[in-house]
């Protein structure tokens, strides 16, 4: 196996000058802890200014890029080059696949461990590693003596719930800074913080492991990225203190019965040592429930019940069910009543892909119910997440959806984008979907019973009620007590349009502009910052 010696030797003097605060969390990880760091130690800035430094003219933007997929750094190097716009083909590490580069079809194909293991490459690389610490541990250092409380947002990725929550924060007062280790989504963050902060795991480990402050951190947790905030807390000074948002419970979405089910499904998703990874999650999000300094969940007041073990009155003063409320920023009236009344979604499609198989992600790829609903003649527009991929991947990755948008005149599939804007464009709809076919899927129950999307109050935002399916219990209470829209059987999937036709949408829309004004982020963030303020005492 080829591995380049530059990232192995980097990652090593790094990581060993690394102090060990917390031995409860490294017991977590025990020995996967240099796997999962090596995954998150390849820094996109340097590397990106290091092609470019060693050859500018056969190294710009969009070369493609031969990656050794059998090296411990394939994720990082792949994450890193993508973002810059590198197009990676990764090979098995084989010299007949790297011989392939210079066939004729793959002429202009550069095989990036041949540059990677360059002494020159490998100088430049280190310099600007060194100069960017330099400049992250100067910039969080300015930022975090701000004259005003400071909440450093973490994540792989920033998604909506912290945007909404950053931007009333700042009305408050804060200071809110997005401190981010893909940096893939610039135009996605840009404007929600105060800054935005480009880095990977490991340079922000070296600076929290010597920063001697009072911070705190709002890291964001993720299936299968839950051991992020646990090597956080490994390496996090005493006076770091650290809440950990879950935004899908590992345990709720993949309970241990789907591994005897579909072994061969959760292997096309996740990889073919999803069992050991899913172990691991499991154990992190133990440890991030009963051991980490506070917990919000993304979902509703009941959401922690299944997951705590050893409850007490310490552990749910630690504890906060804040979901994304809406946010009166994105607010827009939907006036408009169409004579054909038009349903829309908003969200992420996963795409139609073998790395998505229809037993995991089937219904929220949406397909079948699309295909039934247009059937029938309802109109349906489709926003999809614009964070999940460019446009110009629509092709590829969506097929059957760029076939009937262009077939039918009832439904289109579009790129969505920021709340602020999609909001505007969507407030000319009827209602906002959220009705799933769970027809041969077998994500577990409670994901659905205590998980309150985002979505939903992207619609209460543009003014629409919204159609939910009665598996999502949490949505199901708010539709109900504030009477802003319809609950969906899974036996009453065909009668939807007979449902929509006698809904009387114009009440159902008064209903949603009164739900919101009490349900805003601005009347709820005091919530919010006095779990801030009993986490940092």
């Amino acid at each position: 196996m080829r591995t380049s010696k530059l990232f192995d030797d980097v990652f090593s003097v790094s990581h060993a000058a690394l102090e060990l605060k917390n031995v409860m969390a490294q017991r977590v990880l025990a020995d996967r802890v240099p796997d999962f760091l090596k995954e998150e130690s390849i820094n996109a800035h340097a590397i990106q200014l290091s092609l470019q430094a060693y050859d500018p003219e056969r190294l710009k933007h969009k070369a493609r890029l031969l990656v050794n997929s059998a090296s411990e750094f394939c994720a990082g190097l792949t994450s890193a080059l993508s973002a810059h716009g590198y197009e990676v083909i990764k090979s098995d590490g084989n010299s007949d696949s790297e011989a392939s580069a210079g066939d004729k079809c793959h002429s202009d194909l550069i095989v990036a461990d041949q540059i990677f293991s360059n002494q020159r490459f490998g100088e430049f690389y280190l310099g600007f590693l060194a100069e960017h610490r330099r400049d992250l541990t100067e910039k969080l250092t300015g930022c975090i003596a701000a004259d005003r409380p400071v909440v450093v947002f973490t994540a792989k990725k920033v998604y909506f719930n912290q945007l909404r929550m950053s931007k009333v924060l700042r009305d408050k007062g804060y200071r809110t800074i997005a401190l981010v280790f893909d940096c893939s989504m610039a135009q996605h963050q840009a404007g929600f913080f105060d800054e935005v902060i480009y880095t990977d795991l490991l340079s922000f480990l070296l600076f929290l492991n010597k920063f001697d402050e009072d911070v705190l951190l709002h890291t964001q947790g993720w299936l299968f990225r839950y051991h992020i905030p646990v090597i956080i807390d490994m390496y996090k000074s005493t006076r770091c203190k650290q809440i950990i948002e879950m935004m899908d419970s590992q345990s709720f979405y993949l309970p241990e019965s789907l591994f005897s089910k579909f072994p061969n499904s959760l292997k096309q998703a996740w990889g073919d040592n999803v069992l050991e990874n899913h172990a691991v999650q499991l154990a992190c999000e133990y440890y991030i429930v009963h051991h980490s300094d506070g917990v919000i969940f993304n979902g509703d007041e009941t959401y922690r019940e299944p997951l705590v073990k050893r409850d007490s009155q310490g552990l749910r003063d630690k504890h906060l069910a804040f979901p994304a409320l809406p946010l009166k920023d994105f607010f827009y009236i939907s006036n408009q009543s169409n004579q054909q009344k038009r349903l829309v979604f908003v969200g992420g499609i996963p795409p139609l892909t073998n790395n998505r198989p229809h037993e995991l992600f089937g219904d929220s790829q949406l397909l079948n119910l699309v295909k039934s609903l247009i059937d029938s003649g309802c109109y349906l527009d489709i926003y999809n997440n614009p964070l999940l991929a460019p446009e110009s991947e629509y092709k590829r990755l969506y097929p059957d959806y760029m076939d009937m948008a262009k077939s039918s005149d009832r439904f289109n599939f579009y790129a969505g984008d920021m709340p602020q804007y999609i909001n505007q464009i969507i407030s000319a709809y009827d209602i906002g979907l959220m009705v799933y076919d769970f027809c041969g899927t077998y994500a577990g129950d409670l994901h659905f019973k205590h998980l309150i999307p985002t979505k939903l109050f992207n619609y209460l935002e543009a003014g629409l009620p919204v159609l939910v399916s009665e598996r999502f219990s949490a949505v199901c209470n708010i539709v109900k007590e504030y009477d802003i829209g319809v609950i969906i059987g899974p036996d009453e999937l065909d009668l939807i349009p007979e449902i929509v036709a006698v809904t009387d949408i114009a009440r159902l829309k008064k209903n949603v502009v009164a739900a919101r004004e009490k349900l805003q982020m601005h009347n709820n963030i005091d919530r919010l910052t006095g779990f801030y303020q009993q986490v940092m005492a």
